[in-house]
């Protein structure tokens, strides 16, 4: 791998006004996972899951550390989970 050193006095500057001829999508570089949102009217949620686990009986919270290792068992613990609810997502 080659380390270029700029040199910042020999850089241009340069103004422009783009025009998009597309939509473009300006975004910050985070990831939402599959299990981490969800929308609702329109609005994007994004799923707090210290909340989720905070608000876990101790029996619960057994049953989802056993999951932990299949994606799938953890979608379908949420979905049966009667606290999933908006109480443990935020708006973004």
């Amino acid at each position: 791998m080659n380390n270029v050193v700029l040199d910042r006095d020999k850089l241009k500057n340069y103004k422009l006004k783009v025009t998009a001829l597309t939509p473009l999508h300006l975004g910050t570089g985070e990831v939402y996972e599959p299990t981490n949102y969800i929308i609702n009217q329109n609005k994007l949620f994004a799923f707090d899951e210290v909340l989720f686990y905070k608000s876990l009986s101790s029996e619960d919270k057994e049953l989802f550390e056993k999951k932990l290792n299949d994606y799938m068992q953890i979608i379908d613990f949420y979905k049966s989970n009667p606290l999933i609810k908006q109480q443990n997502f935020r708006a973004n």
